[in-house]
């Protein structure tokens, strides 16, 4: 019963990631393809279907790639990356595309060997390095502004689905077979791999110089780095897709039941709030820190909950769509991307009431009709300019 279960969510939700959006007018139908989204400086960007958006307070500042004669067009779903400026959207023809963070211009592509695998998860880039997981089982390597030949390479055992963590000068990465990788960050030289006892959906939340991370084998559980040792931290009722979340001295976790755990770094009970979301419920995305030592959660189905360290409900609210993302949040506003719905990204106040809306650009092409019928359509109107295309204010 147990490998039934966990077989059939892996079926579901890979039937989501791997989804195009088949609608094709709708920008609504490419938003069921899991977005990414990423929030820096008050900018959110969002990976979705053919495009990669930047959103400021519900109106879009701009969209990758704009042009409408482009015919070879890729899906973008890991969220993106941002640094010094600079905006890496990995996509799923095995490319990373670098832009320009204010403009969205291309500054650059990173294109890897085989274009029939995926970029599922982010890059991480540190000081000179951007690291890149794919799911031809390799990590890469390249130098910042260097985009020709990986500096390194290493194949490891399957595929890459979650970002790696940088450590240290170490990296950690895991694959879907259940390991976790130890490689060196200067040369890509393998340290060692240990297994785990269910795959890790998440990667890796590291705090304090400990790396915690969450499993399909029901499990929270603590790497130390510096000699590979797994020690468990909490057995659930349920298997693991979010990692947890650690604030302050304590972890936050969230089975795929949603029932919610909160323990002590040690592995002590704080408190349990059992199938939180209802019987039905899926949790699929990782808490979410909020000021003032408060947690955000979201179900699959849309319905959201803010709770404070003591374990006391605060807030909730329900959005009644499909939501597999984690939200993001700026400490003013908090940002969910929807699969389905009446928009792309939705926009609350810490106290979960509406704060803008942003419907989402399906492609060039599209967009550039819209934009044509809508000047037609201002044009013979004595009413005025209309709104602008993919965006609307909340109420």
């Amino acid at each position: 019963m147990k490998n039934k279960f966990t077989l059939t969510i892996l079926v579901v939700i890979l039937g989501a990631v791997l989804m195009t959006g088949c609608g094709g007018n709708s920008a609504l139908s490419n938003a069921s393809s899991w977005p990414g989204l990423t929030e820096a400086d008050g900018v959110v960007y969002t990976a979705n279907a053919y495009t990669v958006e930047a959103v400021r307070g519900g109106e879009r500042l701009w969209f990758y790639p704009n042009d409408p004669e482009e015919k070879a067009r890729e899906l973008f779903f890991a969220n993106p990356v941002i640094d010094s400026g600079l905006v890496y959207a990995g996509s799923y023809s095995n490319r990373v595309h670098v832009l320009d963070a204010e403009t969205g211009s291309l500054e650059g592509k990173i294109t890897l060997p085989d274009d029939k695998h995926k970029l599922i998860a982010p890059v991480v880039v540190t000081d000179a390095l951007v690291l890149i997981p794919s799911s031809d089982s390799t990590l890469y390597a390249y130098r910042k502004g260097e985009y020709g030949q990986p500096i390194w390479k290493t194949a490891l055992t399957n595929e890459l689905w979650q970002a790696p963590t940088v450590l240290d000068g170490t990296v950690y990465a895991v694959t879907l077979d259940k390991k976790i990788h130890t490689i060196n960050l200067a040369d890509g030289k393998l340290i060692r791999s240990v297994g785990t006892d269910g795959a890790i959906m998440d990667g890796f939340t590291a705090s304090g110089g400990r790396l915690y991370f969450s499993t399909f084998g029901r499990k929270v559980e603590i790497l130390d780095p510096a000699t590979g040792e797994i020690k468990t931290l909490l057995n659930a009722e349920s298997e693991f897709w979010a990692a947890p979340l650690v604030i302050g001295e304590a972890l936050i976790a969230v089975d795929l039941q949603g029932t919610i755990y909160a323990r002590s770094l040690d592995g002590a009970e704080l408190w349990t709030r059992t199938k939180a979301f209802g019987e039905s419920a899926r949790v699929i995305a990782r808490p979410v820190a909020l000021p003032n030592d408060r947690i955000l959660m979201i179900s699959a189905a849309g319905d959201m909950k803010i709770y404070d360290l003591e374990g006391r409900s605060e807030d909730e609210r329900s959005i009644n769509a499909t939501v597999q993302t984690a939200p993001v949040s700026d400490g003013d506003t908090i940002v969910v991307a929807l699969v389905g719905g009446d928009a792309l990204l939705k926009a609350y106040t810490p106290d979960l009431k509406e704060d803008w809306v942003y419907v989402g650009t399906v492609d060039a092409k599209t967009e550039a009709t819209r934009t044509a019928a809508a000047e037609s359509s201002a044009a013979g109107s004595t009413s005025g300019a209309p709104e602008a295309i993919g965006t609307a204010e909340g109420k």
